[in-house]
């Protein structure tokens, strides 16, 4: 049994649309693929998009004990985790279409590991929010230290051979 052009032509249409309609279908799903991750207190929000930019970040009153580098530190933590979430929201909107491609294997390779519950303990040696949650108060901030008056030089040393010169001849 041959086709006729006609019923070529229609079979050929229905792939088309049907890929236009998966087409859109994988733009939605990346466009929704954006991840909000939270602090373990729930001091830092970070809303992140389908490729991991930074959205937004909220802060809430909790944050204020937090030296400016511990803050920092949190902030990156939970970009960092918001971002994997993203990526493997992406990595499940484009599996059905490439599962078992080259394609899909690639993605993988540059995908982050799943993000796992950990501790917040930071690797710079701060100490992680949650680390400092359970103290009963936050450390007071080092007192700044007074000036030092400036040091006078050492009076010049008299040498052997500059003693003719002390002479008044």
């Amino acid at each position: 049994m041959t086709q006729t052009n006609e019923e070529w032509a229609a079979g050929f249409e229905a792939r088309i649309a049907e890929l236009q309609r998966k087409s859109e279908q994988l733009t939605e799903s990346f466009n929704a693929a954006g991840a909000t991750a939270s602090s373990p207190d729930g001091g830092v929000r970070v809303t992140v998009g389908p490729n991991g930019a930074l959205q937004e970040v909220q802060l809430g009153p909790s944050v204020a004990r937090f030296a400016p580098a511990e803050l920092a530190g949190i902030i990156n933590r939970t970009a960092a985790k918001a971002a994997q979430m993203a990526a493997h929201q992406v990595r499940a909107a484009f599996a059905p279409f490439a599962q078992g491609t080259e394609a899909m294997a690639l993605f993988d390779s540059f995908l982050p590991p799943p993000p796992t519950p950990v501790s917040d303990a930071p690797v710079d040696g701060l100490a992680a929010d949650d680390e400092i949650a359970e103290s009963s108060s936050p450390a007071p901030p080092p007192r700044p230290q007074a000036p030092q008056p400036p040091r006078r030089p050492p009076a010049p040393s008299k040498r052997d051979d500059d003693d003719e010169f002390d002479q008044p001849w």
